[in-house]
């Protein structure tokens, strides 16, 4: 039990305390949660006004998949990457495991889904005097 108060003291005191370790992570943190968002908000949101104003043969079966997309669990995503880019997998040769670049890519491909299935429900729902503008 001694171990346990030691661990938790620890963590309390370099939470309270903000030295640079911490501010490194945040900035780290940030950077990546806000590149990734941009990212995959630049990707989705074109390909979201794409899908809703398109007619095409297979289109249902794209937005059943944005669909999925949109409930992917992030540990989902983070084990395929995984496998991606362990050293013996398809990937393993950019040596990109536990980058902040791996991090951008996996929160990226969340947030791809949530702004195509977004946007293309918005814009399928507007009228044609709206759609022409």
């Amino acid at each position: 039990m001694e171990f346990l108060g030691d661990v938790l003291g620890d963590a309390f005191r370099y939470v309270f305390e903000f030295g640079p370790e911490l501010r490194e992570i945040l900035t780290l943190t940030l950077i990546v949660a806000g590149l990734a968002t941009v990212i995959g908000v630049l990707v989705g949101v074109p390909f979201g006004v794409w899908l809703g104003l398109s007619r095409f043969r297979g289109r249902g079966l794209v937005l059943a998949l944005v669909n999925t997309g949109m409930g992917i669990p992030p540990v989902l995503a983070g084990l395929l990457l995984l496998i991606l880019l362990w050293n013996d997998g398809v990937l393993g040769s950019w040596e990109g495991l536990f980058t902040p670049e791996a991090m951008i890519g996996a929160q990226a491909l969340l947030a791809f889904p949530i702004a195509a299935g977004v946007t293309a429900g918005a814009v399928r729902n507007l009228s044609g005097d709206a759609v022409e503008q």
